[in-house]
């Protein structure tokens, strides 16, 4: 566990986490909750990488109503505690972006775009299915007050208005700091530079690797965040000690 100023990092489960914040405190979320096979921790497509029940597997989600129910839950309490001026941001494979962006809806949020994060060199798959190339990433609000950077916007995308199209390869192996599910860190600096200030507070209830917990104190904001899974906490901790001093 770290508990500092800037950082706090817990082993818990997201619910609970996320009950324990003040409503209207956070400024920006990230969520990359599990998506391939539900878990009651870290899972991912075909692997079972965390401790707990498995609740329902992929290839189709099995029962999608099930992967609803759970994901409204701690969806509820994400609009709870995002300012009206925040933004949230979570990010599913096709199987799953539908179900969290109808909990979305239910909960109050408006969404404001549809992010697709498109591999340049995805790995073909060996069942019958077309090539998964894309992960998807909904940006949602809960007021027309929501704080946008549009002069970092144009940064990022090479002095234009940034798409909502994302391209890049996959990661390697070294990069992935031994979980399955870490994502780039460019991807986080773009959500955290364009969609928040210095200084604010940045939550990710699902923070596996602890990618997103790195970018945002490099950038220069706070971090607040959770993991069921005890290796995966080492793992962000572990980051977190290498880079930062908290």
């Amino acid at each position: 566990m770290i508990c500092t100023q800037n950082c706090r990092m817990i082993q818990e489960d997201c619910v609970h986490f996320l009950a324990s914040l003040e409503g209207s405190s956070v400024d920006l979320i990230f969520c990359d909750p599990p998506h391939g096979t539900v878990h009651e921790g870290i899972s991912s497509p075909g692997q079972n990488f965390g401790f707990g029940h498995k609740v329902e597997s992929d290839p189709i989600m099995g029962n999608s109503i099930e992967y609803l129910n759970w994901c409204e839950p701690w969806i509820r309490e994400c609009h709870r505690v995002l300012a009206p001026t925040g933004n949230a941001f979570f990010m599913g494979t096709h199987n799953s972006i539908g179900w969290m962006l109808a909990a979305s809806l239910i909960v109050g949020f408006q969404t404001r775009n549809l992010i697709t994060w498109s591999v340049t060199n995805p790995v073909p798959p060996l069942a019958r299915r077309l090539t998964t190339s894309c992960t998807f990433v909904a940006w949602v609000v809960k007021s027309g007050k929501y704080y946008f950077d549009r002069a970092a916007s144009r940064r990022f995308g090479n002095h234009r208005q940034l798409s909502d199209l994302w391209a890049s390869r996959s990661m390697r192996k070294s990069e992935k700091h031994g979980h399955p599910m870490t994502k780039p860190e460019w991807l986080l600096e773009r959500i955290i530079s364009i969609w928040s200030l210095p200084g604010a507070l940045v939550v990710d209830p699902f923070f596996g690797s602890g990618t997103t917990a790195v970018v945002a104190l490099r950038l220069g904001r706070r971090f607040a965040g959770c993991d069921i899974d005890p290796r995966a906490v080492a793992i962000a901790e572990r980051r977190i000690g290498d880079v930062h001093h908290v």
